[in-house]
């Protein structure tokens, strides 16, 4: 969705969810050093925002958290 600005600037924010399918899963694995559980379907949300300046400029900023139903 975009929203236009003062001065001919553009602000797009963004939400998204996705299901993390691990087909082939040989080990554990870690993110952040924190172990992740054995199953293999997790879920990931991700949320952020890009703003575009009038001179063609942009600053994209995002964060996630990934692991949702999982131990």
């Amino acid at each position: 969705y975009r929203m236009q600005m003062p001065g001919k600037a553009v602000l797009e924010p963004f939400v998204g969810f996705k299901g993390v399918w691990d087909f082939s899963k040989t080990q554990e694995l870690s993110v952040a050093g924190q172990p992740i559980s054995p199953d293999t379907l997790r879920g990931r949300i991700e949320a952020g925002a890009t703003y575009r300046m009038p001179s063609g400029v942009s600053v994209r900023a995002s964060g996630s958290y990934d692991g949702i139903g999982i131990d």
